[in-house]
């Protein structure tokens, strides 16, 4: 009878102590270099494509209580600075480029530290997704950003 009592207790404190996070879906048209939320309540923060650990593209919002939930990374987006952009340098053989994809609830000015960008802490107004990126493909992909319990 008492681990009964010793089991519920484990199980509901479980249940209580972890906090849910809604996790987005996030479309990559590689293609058309054409990023975008299907939640119209979160926009999306930054963009960054490295290669070699050197930032080859970067672009991030600059009015945090705006934005938008799409990106077209090959023209200029109304409230969103771009700081590199050599998307045209890329090639079919570049298999080392990274995508980190940061959105946040619209409204949200909560600053993206560095170890929220990282994963190493998590915040509930923001998301962070980390993707491979292939210049050349004609496939769309659907994600869900980062899955993480804080």
């Amino acid at each position: 009878m008492e681990n009964r009592f010793l089991l519920l207790f484990i199980l509901l404190f479980t249940l209580f102590s972890c906090s849910n996070t809604d996790y987005q879906k996030i479309i990559i048209n590689n293609s058309n270099k054409t990023i975008s939320l299907l939640s119209p309540d979160f926009v999306i923060d930054s963009v960054s494509i490295q290669k070699f650990g050197k930032t080859e593209y970067s672009c991030s919002l600059d009015n945090k209580y705006l934005g938008t939930n799409k990106i077209i990374m090959t023209k200029d987006n109304k409230g969103y600075n771009v700081y590199t952009n050599n998307l045209k340098s890329f090639n079919c053989n570049d298999n080392n480029l990274s995508l980190t994809i940061i959105i946040r609830k619209r409204g949200a000015t909560t600053k993206v530290t560095e170890n929220i960008a990282m994963n190493l802490e998590t915040n509930s107004n923001i998301q962070v997704k980390d993707y491979k990126f292939y210049p050349c493909s004609k496939k769309i992909d659907t994600l869900e950003t980062d899955r993480s319990f804080k």
